[in-house]
């Protein structure tokens, strides 16, 4: 369909904390109505809240992940992937979660 897949750094304080990949037709088309196919965050040393999905974020360990989503689907040493609601919901870990990551089902390798 002539579509790519693009990636886009997220910033916050000119450190990259993260990237979004968004599907459009070249990468002077990407808009906010280009499709969303993953995004990716870490934890910046300013953003004291930082991202969660369902609650799990950076800085958790395992058992965290495992009260909020269970076993995951997809288990290996450093990620968990768990399908739920059409999407995939990624963790990285290094001891505790370091990335987040949220992608289509469809488009796993993405």
């Amino acid at each position: 369909n002539g579509k790519g897949i693009f990636s886009v750094a997220l910033m916050q304080d000119g450190s990259i904390i993260g990237t979004v990949k968004v599907e459009a037709d070249s990468v002077d088309n990407i808009d906010r109505k280009s499709k969303i196919r993953q995004i990716s965050a870490a934890q910046s040393s300013s953003d004291k809240k930082g991202m969660s999905i369902a609650g799990v974020k950076c800085g958790d360990d395992k058992t965290e992940v495992k009260k909020v989503f269970g076993e995951p689907d997809s288990p290996d040493a450093d990620a968990w992937k768990y399908k739920k609601r059409g999407f995939w919901a990624t963790f990285f870990f290094d001891g505790k979660v370091t990335m987040l990551s949220i992608s289509d089902i469809d488009d796993e390798d993405t």
